[in-house]
């Protein structure tokens, strides 16, 4: 976690300000620190740090983490007899989704982020939101996965916050940022759909592919909304109920690209994406894009597809009807105006 990055956090329980005790640095880097705690002076919750990750929710979705052995490991330099962990209500269909990606993990890079499809996929994304993101302020990846959004736009000078339910893929997300030479990342365990973070704070919010995993997606659509500067730019991609999709469903049952585990949007419709975003107080511009079958991109070379994912979604795009055709909604939002705060 990155100390410069704490005046973004609050506590979950009272919403006032966290202090940080620092127990362990990344050798060479003052500011990045490997091990500590968060705590709230106001309430007395604490939330670990752990391997440079924030585990900023409710401690019994920490499953995945031994909490006790923390505890033990630095009970010299922290009292945590006086603090207590955060421990709310929580969801059996958050514990299936966290303990699905903790072990999906294992595979997600191989099947998601190295297959050719995906390379070219985020490639054609990226660009194209990286050019029309603020070139200051800090950008907030919800939903970050191993880091295949987060490192890119910081390694192209932008400035990341980012944030996972699965401690799983935030560790594969620290080494690969460490290998990538970017240190400068905080990572976060966080619900998505109860984000520890101050409104008004962020230029930008990039959600990628997170919202089909979730029970309230409109929830998080809201949040962000609170979350982001006046002026501030949502991007999200998801999944698009093309008339094309059972094609697209079919040839997933015949060749199993990646794993997937749904929350209550698998697929979204155009108009319904847009009015979400926009009852949430923001102006959406949405196209759709991946007019080519994922399984005939993965038998390409990466350089012809991304040639041809690029092509295709600029032809496509320009023809009537067939133009919301495209596997995937490509989302780019505008904060327009003040909804009152509850």
């Amino acid at each position: 976690m990155n100390k410069n990055d704490l005046s973004f956090f609050r506590c979950l329980s009272c919403k006032s300000d966290l202090s940080l005790k620092v127990f362990e640095i990344n050798e060479g880097d003052k500011d990045n620190v490997k091990e500590g705690v968060l705590f709230c002076p106001s309430c007395k919750i604490l939330y670990p740090i752990s391997e440079s990750i924030a585990l900023l929710l409710d401690v019994d979705y920490c499953k995945h983490f031994d909490t006790r052995k923390f505890f033990q490991k630095w009970s010299k330099e922290f009292d945590f007899d006086k603090y207590k962990p955060l421990r709310k209500e929580t969801s059996s269909e958050k514990f299936k989704q966290l303990d699905f990606y903790n072990e999906d993990s294992k595979s997600y890079d191989d099947l998601v982020s190295y297959s050719n499809f995906w390379k070219a996929s985020d490639w054609n994304i990226l660009q194209e939101w990286s050019a029309g993101l603020p070139k200051d302020g800090v950008i907030l990846d919800v939903g970050c996965g191993t880091g295949r959004c987060a490192v890119p736009l910081v390694k192209g000078g932008k400035r990341v916050i980012a944030t996972d339910l699965s401690i799983g893929m935030l560790r594969k997300a620290v080494a690969k940022s460490a290998e990538a030479g970017v240190n400068n990342i905080t990572y976060f365990l966080a619900d998505a759909e109860s984000l520890p973070l101050k409104p008004d704070l962020f230029s930008a919010i990039i959600s990628f592919g997170l919202l089909h995993h979730v029970n309230n997606p409109v929830t998080i659509i809201k949040s962000t909304e609170k979350l982001l500067k006046a002026g501030g730019i949502f991007c999200a991609l998801e999944n698009n109920a093309s008339p094309l999709r059972p094609i697209f469903e079919m040839l997933m049952k015949i060749w199993k690209l990646w794993n997937e585990e749904a929350g209550s949007h698998p697929v979204f419709k155009l108009k319904e994406m847009k009015a979400f975003i926009e009852n949430s107080g923001m102006s959406p511009k949405i196209r759709t894009s991946t007019f080519l079958p994922p399984h005939l991109c993965n038998l390409m070379s990466y350089n012809m597809a991304r040639k041809m994912l690029f092509l295709t979604d600029w032809i496509f795009n320009r023809i009537p009807v067939v133009s919301n055709f495209g596997g995937q909604l490509v989302v780019r939002a505008v904060k327009t105006k003040k909804i009152p705060r509850a």
